[in-house]
This record gives C-alpha cells, structure tokens and sequence, in this order.
C-alpha cells in the first residue's frame, strides 16, 4: 500500500544521527502547505528543519545527536518531487549519557477522528539515563517539559506570527478499494509516559 501525498500536502523526513553509529534514524509526519501564510515547496525542507531544530533538537537532544536534514516528498499522482534543507546539521546541547538508541519517546498524533486512521505516532531518539527509571517510566517532569516542547513545535507548524505554516496531519496509504481517505488533521502531538523500543535501531 502507498502512502497517498494529494495536492497541497508533503510527506516530511526528519533526520537524525547519534555519533558513532553509522546508520540515520528518521522522524516522519505529513504536513499541509498553507499557501495563504506564504508555505510552498521550495521552502518546505528549510522551515520544517527551523521548526524541529529550534524545539526538539535544541531543548531535549542530547549533544551526540544531531538533525542532518529534512527531505520532503511532494505528489504522487505523477512524478513525486523531492526537497532536501540547507541548512547545516544541527546539534543537541544536552550532555547527558544516553541509553541505547533503540529506546525512544514516544509522541502520540492526535486527531479528532477515533479508530486507526484518526491516529498516528512517531519516536523521537535521545533519551537520557537520568530521565528515565529502571522499568521505563518517562520521569513526570521530564513528560511535562517534552510536552511543552511538542505544544512548540505544534505552534510553529500552525499559528506562530511571522511564520509560514504546515499543519501536521496523519497521511493514510491506498487501499485500492475506491474513494481514498483525506489526510487526517492532527491536533496535538502527546508525549507517552512510557519509552518505546524499537529493535531494527540495534540490529541490521
């Protein structure tokens, strides 16, 4: 099944990599092109790398992490476009000691829409040792300011003043069975309490 990009929207590639390991690891989200605010595609790459540097890479990512880019597909029903940032990769500024990078945050995509197509997540790599317990607990605070980070990011993609924005939304994948879905507009991104492992980030 692939993913459906329609017209006016973008599939956003977040990428991330801990020093020493050779692979990148990737956040994805979809996101609208708000044309009215002055959003378009040449730009998309560079203002999505200003939005997740300047919340989740500056205020949480410890300093053997960094953004090395955003790719942004665009279309799908001809020739999909690709726009890869600028700008230079970006590092975290928290010199915490990390745990393993198979264990991450795991941010929720809330929608107004139940059932699986009105949800959507994403793990965010870098968690420290000191903002986790031993049975993997996210520590109350840290939930609480990674929360605040998230509202951030959230307000850049959509309402902050000078800016132009791409509502994050929840991109769904053809079925092939008639009429596809819209994309599903996200209305906040929620930090679990509880770090998700995810096995491939260790092994090849």
């Amino acid at each position: 099944m692939s993913l459906i990009i329609p017209p006016g929207f973008l599939h956003a590639v977040y990428r991330l990599k801990l020093e020493g390991d050779t692979e990148e690891m990737v956040v994805t989200c979809g996101h609208e092109i708000d044309t009215a605010s002055g959003a378009n595609n040449d730009d998309a790459a560079d203002d999505l790398f200003g939005a997740f540097s300047s919340t989740f890479v500056d205020d949480i990512m410890p300093n053997v992490y960094e953004l090395t880019g955003v790719d942004v597909y665009i279309g799908n029903d001809g020739p999909t476009l690709v726009y890869t940032s600028t700008e230079a990769p970006f590092p975290g500024n928290d010199p915490a000691a990390c745990i393993p990078p198979n264990t991450a945050y795991l941010i929720r995509k809330r929608t107004d829409l139940a059932g699986r197509r009105g949800r959507g997540r994403f793990y965010l790599p870098g968690v420290t040792e000191e903002r986790v317990d031993n049975v993997g607990n996210v520590l109350s605070g840290t939930v609480g300011s990674m929360q605040t980070i998230c509202d951030a990011f959230y307000s850049r993609l959509t309402f902050d003043a000078g800016a132009r924005f791409y509502p994050p939304v929840v991109l769904h994948r053809s079925e092939g069975i008639g009429t596809e879905p819209p994309p599903t507009p996200i209305t906040r991104f929620v930090v679990d309490g509880k770090v998700a492992t995810q096995r491939r980030r260790l092994r090849p």
